[in-house]
C-alpha cells in the first residue's frame, strides 16, 4: 500500500465499464468537455515543446509579438481548431508534430478522422447485430 498516492487517469470511458478497473482503487468519473481554443493552443505548445518541437511566431506567419497575440494566433490556426479542443487529440498531435510543419497536422487530422469514422461505423454495426452494410450479421457454421 502507498497511502497518499493519488492517480489521475484519462480514458474515453469509465474503467469499470470496460472491465479494466484497478483493484482496491475507487474510481471517480469526471466528464470534461473540450478545451477552449486558447487552452488547446497552450496545451499543444507545451506538449510539443516538452518533446523538443517549438512552435514559433514565424511559423504562424507573424513577427515576434506579445504572448497574448501569439496564443490567439495559434488558437485560430486551422490545425489547432481541427483538434476540436480534445486533450487526447492534442497529445497525439504534439507527437505527430515532431519534425513536421504545423500545417501537416490538418492533413493528419483528416486522415485519422476518416479512420475513426470507419471504426465507429463498424462498432455500431457490431453492436446492432448487422454487418457494416446494414445486413444482418451471420455467424459461422449454419
Amino acid at each position: 500500500r502507498a497511502p497518499g498516492v493519488r492517480l489521475l487517469l484519462t480514458a474515453n470511458d469509465a474503467l469499470a465499464s470496460t472491465r479494466r478497473s484497478i483493484p482496491h482503487m475507487a474510481e471517480r468519473v469526471v466528464r470534461l468537455g473540450p478545451l477552449e481554443p486558447v487552452q488547446a493552443a497552450l496545451l499543444l505548445h507545451r506538449l510539443a515543446r516538452d518533446l523538443g518541437r517549438v512552435i514559433t511566431p514565424q511559423e504562424l506567419g507573424m513577427a515576434p509579438a506579445s504572448r497574448d497575440a501569439f496564443w490567439q494566433a495559434l488558437a485560430q490556426h486551422p490545425a489547432v481548431l481541427a483538434l476540436d479542443g480534445l486533450p487526447g487529440r492534442i497529445a497525439d498531435a504534439a507527437v505527430a508534430l515532431q519534425g513536421k510543419p504545423l500545417g501537416a497536422l490538418t492533413l493528419l487530422r483528416r486522415t485519422s478522422s476518416a479512420r475513426l469514422e470507419q471504426r465507429l461505423e463498424a462498432a455500431a454495426a457490431a453492436e446492432s447485430g448487422t454487418g457494416g452494410d446494414g445486413a444482418p450479421a451471420t455467424g459461422g457454421g449454419g
